[in-house]
């Protein structure tokens, strides 16, 4: 009887010290950022323009009829080609977002606060995979310091200008290169060696009748054809000074296993 008690108390004894470690790890495991709150609607204009803002130091993320596809690429700071999968309706349905930290943030917060929101409302759902795609590479190749450095010690800003041009302050050449694989769907590598941040513009290509067309996930119009992308390189070259050229390598993929359309607020 005595062995028996104390072979109990020994594995009694033990339970306790496992639950209490399993409970001094959940306690160091660092919750998931979050918005305090956060609106999800179909777009009330899915013809409309897509829009999304992550103004500096602010506690708000808006989006305008921007697909979950593009709300993934935001999140995770991948282009288009690198998200595959889920349903049709990933790519076509437009949502109007609305949500606020209970804090001020920094945009890589609001990336993360975007990624749980995904997790939750839309119960999203990705592997990641590795494979060899077409990408561009991005190099200072006669580089004559077309770029801005700003010493300013700012936030990043992104923003629109009046004559449609996107207007960048404070922002790392990952900006630049992730700007241009949205444009190009597809990634693009930074090979610069520029390390600074910098203020600069990218005009929209020249429109006409014959390039009507425009990218629906873009503000800058590109070409109907292949030379589409050559053209938008010259225009890299002459406004930034840096060249891109195309190539391929290994690029990690988002693979959609699950999503849903999440339920009315």
């Amino acid at each position: 009887m005595a062995k028996y008690l104390t072979s109990k108390l020994a594995f009694t004894s033990k339970f306790v010290l496992l639950c209490a470690v399993s409970a001094a790890i959940l306690a160091d495991t660092p919750k998931p950022l979050a918005f305090e709150v956060a609106s999800i609607k179909p777009s009330r204009n899915p013809v409309g323009p897509n829009t999304f803002d992550i103004p500096p130091g602010d506690q708000r993320f808006s989006a305008t009829n921007s697909s979950l596809k593009l709300l993934i690429m935001i999140a995770y700071d991948v282009s288009d080609r690198q998200v595959s999968g889920g349903p049709g309706w990933v790519n076509s349905d437009g949502w109007d977002i609305e949500a606020k930290a209970e804090h001020p943030a920094s945009r890589q917060q609001i990336q993360e606060m975007l990624q749980s929101l995904l997790a939750e409302r839309f119960n999203l759902a990705f592997r990641r995979e590795t494979k060899e795609v077409p990408v561009y590479v991005l190099t200072a190749e006669n580089y004559r310091g077309q770029l801005r450095e700003n010493t300013s010690g700012g936030e990043l800003r992104v923003s629109r200008g009046s004559k449609g041009q996107m207007v960048f302050e404070n922002a790392p050449i990952s900006q630049v290169t992730w700007f241009l694989s949205v444009r190009l769907r597809s990634d693009v590598e930074d090979k610069t060696g520029l390390t600074g941040k910098y203020d600069f513009e990218i005009a929209p290509m020249p429109t006409g009748p014959e390039n009507a067309d425009r990218d629906p996930n873009s503000s800058v119009f590109m070409p109907p054809g292949s030379d589409g992308p050559a053209v938008f390189a010259t225009l890299v070259n002459e406004q930034l000074g840096l060249k891109l050229t195309a190539t391929k390598g290994p690029v990690e993929l988002l693979v959609i296993d699950h999503a849903e359309k999440p339920s009315a607020n």
